[in-house]
């Protein structure tokens, strides 16, 4: 055993360095990245800096390296692993074979260290690193040759046929690398390097995860630090849309296979942000009438319906949601059918669902044949939806939360048991599960922008930010929160490294608070008649599932109070409880009281404004309800209103994080 140190070469018996020690500051304190600010148009060409990919100005099958430097982690052959200084000392031209195979590929295009040259390189040193393209037929997963000792820079696609590379197939892989150690990092406010690495991700709902360690964090990770998580498989940038709510859909005309049959039992998923409310499709199968069909909806005021037809359009079962979609936020939606059982999840947490909506012979399967559209229903020419829309897929079997919790954090490679049909529209409207068969196509003048669920909407293809919520005392079981916008990939192995900072606002996170709040909101007016006295109700008929940890939680909304008789006196109370009509109460505070009087009068009538707020801590996921309670009988009616022409605001339960 011996205790060496790092030297260069001098002294009496000349101790020669070894490239492992003369690489040992890059190694210890350098994040793997390219060196410089660099840029580029929401992660698509052109991009700046070093290693920028860029088309040519009179566009061809080749691409231009912009020089610069970058910093690999490589093992030279026979040595330990270190992290080389590579320099690109003049522009490059990388040649982008051609595409003849009948569909689109992906070419990524990495920087590679050889390891053997690398251990032994030659007199100028330029036989060690070199630019290569791998080609796949995945633009999420590199399926081709990857080098084993590489780093990623761009992702090309390359159409079937294709004669030109433009700047828009070029999405930009690079990050800047980072001087990092045990206390700060320097440039960004992001310390790397430090934490062990995530062994698995559980995904619980409404954006919160649970992340085990592979050894304890207790000493350096605490609640309210802000964190950031490194993808291994690239998510979405983009999303389909916008749709104007008039003419833009995708399209497939008689899909093939057995999503053109499945008729019961199903599953359908996708990641939707309405712009505006209106009745419009999210997606579906169906004619033109439509007399025959499936899909999922949104209504008029931001409720979800999943519906059925079978045999004429007068032959129907909706059945939706009580609480509405928030507007201009993604949310992952999933519902399932058996039967005219439904089951409807908002970001993997399911909601409660109103009495089915019938006509006809109020079927309970659907029929069959039709076309598969996303934006519309099928073929039927109306019901357009308006905002955007990615991660479609359809399931000829009923998921379990579980599963549907985990498919909200990544892009579905179709390869998922039972999937019978995915779309990502992550600037493609292939059908994941199957290239070449049910591709669907955009019409009306549909396209894709560079937004997305992951990625901090979008900005980034594999960085996620989170908040601490909690650590075990063990320091091995971490639960984090996202904002909207992020996720974090639920499994094992999903994640390369981790990042901490004890910052407000560290380079990349969220600041914004609205992107953080999770909520339940009733934009209808939920009726309800006459109350007995001291008797707890559940008028508001929505509940929030608030996930661990301390939140800001909030009540607003407007009681509608009408009793009609000569002496109308009573309190009426609402307060947020732990069950459905239930008594106990989550929070003293959270809790207000409306006293009615109208002694001789022959009727009273009250609109209540209803806003409370306060601080709530969560050692489990706790499904909170609004309960109204009436002190004396209300022999008409109690009940919450949501639509906005009738009384302002909606009513809603919400929580923000408190550590924000």
């Amino acid at each position: 055993m011996a205790l060496y140190t790092s030297i260069l070469t001098g002294g009496v018996n000349n101790h020669t360095t070894t490239s492992e020690e003369a690489n040992s500051l890059a190694t210890d304190f350098v994040s793997d990245g390219v060196i410089g600010d660099i840029t580029s148009t929401s992660s698509v060409a052109p991009m700046t800096g070093a290693f920028a990919v860029n088309a040519q100005g009179t566009p061809d099958m080749t691409v231009a390296v912009t020089a610069g430097a970058a910093y690999i982690t490589a093992t030279p052959s026979g040595q330990s692993s270190q992290v080389l200084r590579i320099k690109l000392s003049a522009n490059q031209n990388v040649t982008i074979a051609a595409n003849s195979s009948g569909s689109t590929k992906y070419d990524y295009l990495y920087i590679k260290v050889d390891p053997t040259n690398a251990a032994n390189p030659n007199l100028a040193g330029d036989d060690v690193a070199s630019l290569v393209v791998s080609r796949s037929t995945s633009n999420s997963t590199d399926n081709g040759t990857p080098p084993t000792y590489g780093y990623l820079i761009a992702v090309i696609t390359v159409a079937n046929g294709a004669s030109s590379i433009t700047n828009g197939n070029i999405r930009d892989i690079r990050v800047k690398s980072e001087i990092t150690g045990n206390s700060s990092s320097i440039s960004t406010g992001w310390v790397t390097g430090t934490l062990p690495a995530v062994s698995t991700i559980t995904h619980n709902g409404n954006r919160s995860y649970t992340i085990t360690h592979a050894s304890s964090v207790a000493t350096i990770v605490s609640e309210g630090m802000r964190r950031r998580f490194t993808r291994t498989t690239p998510a979405n940038t983009y999303m389909g849309g916008a749709f104007n709510g008039s003419s833009h859909y995708f399209t497939k005309t008689s899909p093939s296979g057995t999503l053109g049959t499945v008729t019961n039992n199903f599953t359908i998923e996708a990641v939707v942000q309405p712009t505006s409310y209106a009745v419009g499709y999210i997606c579906g199968r169906g004619d033109a009438t439509p007399a025959n069909g499936l899909g999922i909806a949104t209504e008029a005021d931001g409720r979800v319906r999943v519906a059925v037809f079978n045999g004429g359009a007068a032959n129907y079962r909706f059945v939706a949601t009580y609480q509405s979609l928030p507007l201009n936020k993604k949310t992952h939606v999933a519902v399932s059918w058996t039967g005219g059982t439904v089951v409807v999840y908002f970001d993997g947490v399911s909601v409660p669902v109103a009495a089915a909506s019938t006509s006809g012979t109020a079927p309970t399967t659907a029929g069959t044949g039709g076309d598969f559209s996303i934006g519309r229903i099928g073929a039927y020419a109306g019901n357009y939806f308006p905002g955007y829309i990615s991660n479609v897929a359809v399931f000829d079997a009923v998921l379990s939360a579980a599963t549907i919790r985990d498919h909200a954090t990544r892009k579905l490679t179709g390869s998922e048991t039972n999937c019978i049909g995915a779309w990502s529209l992550d600037n493609t409207a292939v059908n994941q599960q199957a290239p070449g068969t049910n591709d669907l196509t955009a019409t009306g003048g549909v396209g894709y922008t560079n937004i997305s669920p992951f990625g901090n909407n979008g900005v980034s293809s594999t960085l996620e930010y989170a908040l601490t919520m909690s650590v075990s005392s063990d320091g091995l079981t971490e639960v984090v929160q996202c904002p909207e916008g992020c996720a974090l990939p639920a499994g094992s192995s999903t994640v390369t490294s981790s990042a901490y900072s004890v910052m407000a606002s560290p380079f990349g996170f969220v600041s914004d608070k609205g992107r953080w709040e999770i909520s339940s909101s009733l934009q209808m007016n939920n009726t309800g008649g006459a109350t007995a006295a001291t008797t707890c109700y559940d008028r508001f008929l929505a509940n929030l599932t608030i996930p661990v940890g301390s939140w800001d939680v909030g009540l607003q909304g407007t009681m509608y109070i009408y009793k009609s008789g000569a002496t109308a006196t009573g309190i009426v109370s609402n307060f947020l409880a732990t069950a459905s009509a239930g008594q106990t109460k989550i929070s003293k505070r959270l809790h207000q009281s409306h006293y009615m009087t109208a002694t001789g009068a022959t009727s009273v009538e009250i609109f209540a404004d209803i806003s409370v707020r306060d601080r709530v801590s969560f050692a489990t996921a706790q499904a909170v309800y609004v309960s109204t309670y009436t002190e004396a009988a209300v022999t008409q009616a109690v009940w919450h209103i949501g639509a906005s022409n009738v009384a302002g605001e909606a009513c809603a339960i919400t929580a923000l994080p408190a550590g924000l």
